[in-house]
């Protein structure tokens, strides 16, 4: 089915032909839906993970507890524009979950005999050794200033001399 549809610009109003079928809207509608779930999912996440490691470092220590605490208050905000009784059952479920979770990481870290605490400064020297290497990189490309380009530019700016953006 075609239809005219006039799409505007910030200057003049472009007539077009939109010839998307119904099947091809309800497929871009159900990418952006499941876009937005997956969305969800990762905001979901990272919000666990993020209170589990904000009371483990208050604390000093990781246990079970963290990641329950932090699966309890993420399910129930997950949940919690549903209503009270699907944020209590997102907590639950969250909390119960996040036991399971938090009992084999614990369990993997006491069998490995490391703590988070080492994994952290692990992480940290891993990022310092990055970053230091990158200023490295930067300073000894600074130093290399007397390549073909810049000379070949030296030569231009002493034999026309500098001007200004203005000028040219």
């Amino acid at each position: 089915m075609l239809r005219i549809v006039t799409r505007f610009t910030p200057t003049l109003a472009i007539p077009f032909f939109d010839t998307r079928s119904q099947f091809d809207k309800n497929r871009i509608g159900q990418i952006e839906e499941n876009s937005n779930t997956g969305y969800d999912r990762v905001k979901k996440m990272f919000s666990s993970r993020l209170i589990s490691t904000v009371i483990s470092t208050y604390r000093d220590k990781t246990s079970v507890l963290e990641y329950v605490i932090a699966g309890f208050i993420t399910g129930g905000l997950y949940k919690a524009n549903l209503g009270l009784a699907a944020a209590v059952v997102g907590s639950g479920l969250g909390a119960a979950l996040s036991l399971v979770g938090g009992t084999i990481i614990c369990s993997i870290l006491w069998l490995s005999g490391v703590t988070m605490a080492d994994i952290r400064k692990a992480l940290y020297t891993v990022k310092e050794f990055r970053e230091r290497s990158l200023n490295e990189a930067m300073e000894k490309a600074a130093e290399i200033k007397h390549d073909d380009v810049t000379r070949f530019h030296d030569i231009l700016v002493t034999e026309k001399g500098e001007k200004k953006l203005g000028e040219l």
